[in-house]
């Protein structure tokens, strides 16, 4: 075919210090992931139904974006809080653990460019953490009750491989059964200013329930 259309090829090796996230890839075995709980695809679409735009980018993914809803996704290996969004409608289903240091970020980057960056969170309500007071006022979307089957995760018996390791598989996703908190679905829309008001959805009118570890 190179041939017919007069086309020459030829290999060249580019050092991984110039090529740090192909090189990364190429070296990177799978250990379980307790923190891989993405969210159901009908509720994904729900958030982006109701933030009125398509998503961009999903901001919390495997390495090899195998659970993620968007051709482009960061990961460890691309990470959230490493990425300056501009033209961006962020997806994000973050670690919990990590939640504070997501928004922390993204407010950064908001306040950059408040015309052309948005982004939707999928969050426990929990109100007692120090990252709440981020969200003042920004949309909220949708409330889940406690007991709502919102998430999967990998059916790490069967992506077990023989050298330890696990495989990576879209369709080897398993329920992870009723959630034991309210989650909601938080909106910080584009051009809007972060802390003016809003005529629905105030991030502080959602009842708060005990935490509960998502591992």
């Amino acid at each position: 075919i190179c041939l017919q259309h007069n086309i020459d090829l030829a290999a060249m090796h580019i050092p991984g210090s110039l090529n740090n996230l192909a090189d990364a890839l190429s070296r990177t075995h799978r250990n379980k992931d307790n923190s891989d709980w993405m969210t159901h695809k009908e509720i994904f679409n729900q958030a982006q139904q109701l933030s009125g735009r398509k998503f961009s980018i999903d901001g919390a993914c495997d390495n090899l974006g195998h659970n993620s809803f968007t051709p482009n996704f960061c990961s460890l290996l691309n990470p959230f809080q490493n990425t300056l969004f501009v033209n961006e409608h962020i997806w994000c289903n973050p670690d919990y653990d990590c939640v504070e240091l997501f928004l922390n970020h993204f407010l950064q980057c908001y306040h950059n460019h408040p015309s052309n960056i948005s982004a939707v969170f999928m969050l426990p309500v929990w109100v007692e953490k120090k990252w709440w007071k981020s969200l003042k006022g920004a949309h909220v979307l949708k409330v889940f009750s406690a007991g709502s089957r919102l998430f999967t995760s990998p059916d790490w018996l069967k992506l077990k491989k023989s050298d330890g390791f696990f495989a990576y598989n879209k369709n080897l996703r398993i329920d992870r059964g009723p959630t034991k908190w309210d989650v909601a679905i938080v909106h910080f829309p584009i051009c809007l200013p972060i802390f003016s008001g809003y005529k629905h959805g105030s991030i502080h009118n959602v009842t708060h329930h005990d935490e509960t570890p998502r591992k």
